[in-house]
C-alpha cells in the first residue's frame, strides 16, 4: 500500500511537470473529511500543512469544515507537496492546499488562519515557512476573529509582541 501510495504521489508529480507546473499538482477535491483533511482525485488524504483546526467541540471545527467545503469541493485545486515532510505517521500526504479565487490561487490554510477558524502548526522540519502562518494568526488575534475572540473573553489579553516579535506578510 506504501508503495502504491508513493508511485501515485510521482506519477501525480510527474503530471504536474509535464504540464509545466513544476511546483504544484492539480486535481479536483471530492471531499472535505475535517477541517484540515480533503481527499483529492488520484490521491490519498490531504492534510493541510501548517495549521491546528479546533477541536470537534468547538463551534469553529464547523465553520472550518464549511469554509472547505465552501472553497474547495468540486473544483480543481492546486497541491504542493512538503517535500521534507511528505507524509503524516498515519500516512496521509501533507500539502499546502490552493483554490482558484478569479485567476489567482489562494493558500486555504493562510485563510483559515486568517478568519480565526485555526491556528498555526508548527512542524520541526517542514519545508515551509510558519512565519507567513503566524504573522495572519498575529492579525486574527489582534483583531480578535474566530476563536481568539472567545480565547481573550476566556484568558486575558494576549502580549502578541512578546509572543510573536515582529512579523510581516
Amino acid at each position: 500500500m506504501i508503495k502504491y501510495s508513493a508511485l501515485l504521489i510521482l506519477v501525480f508529480a510527474a503530471t504536474a511537470f509535464a504540464a509545466g507546473d513544476m511546483d504544484f499538482a492539480k486535481s479536483k477535491c471530492v471531499s472535505v473529511d475535517g477541517p484540515n483533511l480533503v481527499t483529492v482525485e488520484g490521491l490519498d488524504q490531504i492534510r493541510l500543512v501548517g495549521i491546528q483546526p479546533p477541536g470537534e467541540e468547538s463551534k469553529y471545527y464547523d465553520k472550518a469544515v464549511g469554509y472547505l467545503k465552501d472553497k474547495l469541493l468540486g473544483d480543481t485545486v492546486r497541491i504542493e507537496v512538503d517535500p521534507d515532510l511528505p507524509k503524516t505517521t498515519t500516512g496521509q500526504i501533507r500539502a499546502v492546499v490552493y483554490y482558484d479565487k478569479d485567476g489567482k490561487w489562494i493558500n486555504v490554510g493562510i485563510e483559515l488562519i486568517e478568519k480565526g477558524y485555526a491556528k498555526v502548526a508548527i512542524v520541526p522540519g517542514s519545508y515551509f515557512d510558519t512565519k507567513v502562518y503566524l504573522s495572519y494568526e498575529k492579525e486574527a488575534r489582534v483583531d480578535k476573529r474566530g476563536l481568539w475572540k472567545d480565547w481573550q473573553e476566556e484568558h486575558g489579553t494576549i502580549d502578541l509582541e512578546k509572543e510573536f516579535g515582529e512579523l510581516e506578510h
